[in-house]
């Protein structure tokens, strides 16, 4: 990556670092200052939806990890509660376990139906981590602060085959527990960071993520976007590809533009 990056600023591209989009500079002033805006900030949010998902102190999986490969401060934080039944989950105990977190793993189906692989359960139970099969998380709870301090769930049991041909988990009733906690990991499913677009009035998807037409153009113009952003979690060689395709398209729309 440091060389692609090095590559592109001898060819004259200049990086701003430091700036997060929504925050430090909105993308309507973006807007107002160049001819084209390209959105390229992938789908790295967990997606549950569920209430108290914005208290301080919940990560989605990427962000709880690279914090930890980054080496930010997270001494505050005793016990984790992560939600999800795959490989990212797994990857986000055994970093939570390094870190002598207490580790919560919370997954609304079965071992048996879960992507991970059985060693790497039987890894991560053998370290210390608690793991909550047929859990459906309800609710991060907060502190008067906005800190979480638990999570709310509900226990599950196997009903029906759904479209995916696993049994579908229904919920039980009075079946509620609380699992004590300071964090908690969103390590199921992928959507858009809204912060970066929410008061551009971009038309999105239900899944959150952006609409664009056949030229990669959102629907405002003037502004693209492809990647993750627009197709939710998708590969990497796909994301590549339409990089480079509205790239294309973006010159052709400023070219144009100047003969107008």
């Amino acid at each position: 990556l440091e060389y692609e990056i090095n590559k592109l600023k001898k060819m004259g591209v200049v990086f701003h670092t430091g700036v997060v989009i929504g925050r430090t500079i909105t993308l309507e002033e973006l807007k107002d200052n160049f001819d084209a805006v390209f959105i390229g900030i992938g789908a790295g949010r967990g997606n549950l939806g569920i209430k108290g998902d914005n208290l301080i102190h919940v990560y989605s999986a990427i962000e709880f990890l690279m914090n930890i490969a980054l080496g930010c401060p997270m001494a505050k934080i005793k016990k984790v509660a992560i939600i999800g039944g795959g490989f990212t989950a797994v990857d986000c105990a055994i970093s939570a376990i390094r870190f002598d977190m207490e580790t919560h793993v919370v997954y609304r189906r079965t071992r048996e139906t879960s992507s991970a692989r059985d060693e790497e359960w039987d890894h991560i139970k053998e370290e210390g981590a608690y793991i909550h099969w047929l859990t459906q998380p309800k609710e991060v709870m907060g502190d008067q602060d906005g800190y979480v301090k638990g999570l709310k769930c509900v226990r599950m049991e196997l009903g029906e085959l759904d479209e995916s041909g696993r049994p579908r988990p229904v919920e039980i009733p009075d079946s509620e527990i609380i699992i004590e906690c300071d964090a908690v990991v969103l390590a199921i499913g992928q959507k858009p960071n809204p912060i970066a677009f929410e008061n551009m009035g971009l038309k999105t998807t239900r899944w959150g993520t952006l609409e664009v037409d056949e030229n990669y153009m959102c629907s405002v113009e003037g502004v693209f976007a492809s990647g993750d952003v627009v197709n939710g979690g998708d590969t990497v060689v796909r994301a590549l590809k339409e990089g480079k395709e509205a790239g294309a398209k973006i010159y052709d729309y400023l070219m144009n533009k100047c003969r107008r």
